[in-house]
This record gives structure tokens, sequence and C-alpha cells, in this order.
């Protein structure tokens, strides 16, 4: 899934759109403000998650004493993961707040 989101975000936008009138869209998350950080897309940053996951695993598999390893990147990616959510929610809660939709996730990332 990350490596067709990945390939996805370098294409040209294409239209996807989910339901019956369109409501949502694929190209509403791929190519939003918030699918980037720093230039980098999220899908290839997921895509390298799981290539360093599986390289991890490979070496666990031949050696054991590795184990240690895929414990810890899958504990810094659901730190990541549960990070994100709770920013998320924080900025779920402030849009509701403001009354507004154009709180940015990563405003630092799009200043570039």
């Amino acid at each position: 899934m990350s490596g067709y989101l990945t390939y996805l975000s370098m294409m040209p936008p294409p239209s996807c759109p989910v339901g019956e009138f369109g409501a949502f869209s694929c190209n509403e998350v791929i190519y939003s403000q918030y699918a980037r950080v720093y230039g980098i897309s999220v899908a290839l940053l997921g895509l390298g998650w799981f290539v360093v996951a599986l390289g991890l695993i490979v070496f666990a598999w031949r050696d054991q004493r590795l184990m240690w390893a895929v414990v810890a990147w899958s504990m810094l990616g659901a730190a990541g993961i549960a990070g994100f959510v709770r920013r998320v929610s924080q900025l779920i809660h402030l849009k509701a707040s403001l009354g507004t939709s154009q709180v940015m996730i990563f405003p630092q990332a799009l200043q570039r």
C-alpha cells in the first residue's frame, strides 16, 4: 500500500472520487498540503519504514540476537503513529473551536 501511495504521490493527479457524489477524493489526501513533510511525501516515508522493517526482519531471521532491532523499530513506528494521531486530534479540536478549515498540520514544512 505504501508503495502504491508513493507512486501516486509522484504522478500527476488522477481522478478517483469516492462515494456516489465524489464528496471525498483520493486526490484530496494524496495532493493536499498535509501529504508532505519538509518536501518529502508521507507515503514515501511510510514505504521507507517498511523497507527498513523488512530488512531487519530478514537479518533477525538469520540471527535471533537481532530481534531487539525489529522490536525497537516497531516501537519507533508505533510512537510515530501515536504522535501523528495526537497531533491530528489536537488540530481537529482547534478547527472545531475556531470554526475554520485553514489549520495546517505541519506549518513549518510548508514554509520552505
